[in-house]
């Protein structure tokens, strides 16, 4: 599936994308996260990006995200429960 394929399958009201990656993100890499969040933002118009903020790979491209089309991102915060989490939007 190409992105764009992604795109127009996945963008439409109510869709929720999870931002989920891995924490050890290599240097050469930042710069391609970077890339993609801009891409995410300036691609779609309903999608909704849900991330827990881990540090690495969801720190690069949630970061262009909030500063393009913040109102599509939302922040889980876990509660000390396993089970239990808060949404911050």
């Amino acid at each position: 599936m190409t992105f764009n394929d992604f795109i127009s399958k996945y963008d439409f009201p109510g869709s929720i994308v999870l931002m989920v990656d891995k924490s050890d993100v290599k240097d050469d890499d930042k710069p391609l996260l970077t890339s993609l969040g801009h891409k995410l933002a300036s691609s779609t118009k309903h999608m909704i990006f849900r991330s827990g903020n881990a540090k690495g790979a969801d720190q690069f491209s949630l970061k262009v995200l909030s500063e393009i089309r913040s109102k599509l991102l939302e922040i889980l915060i876990f509660h000390m429960l396993p089970s239990a989490f808060f949404m911050m939007t």
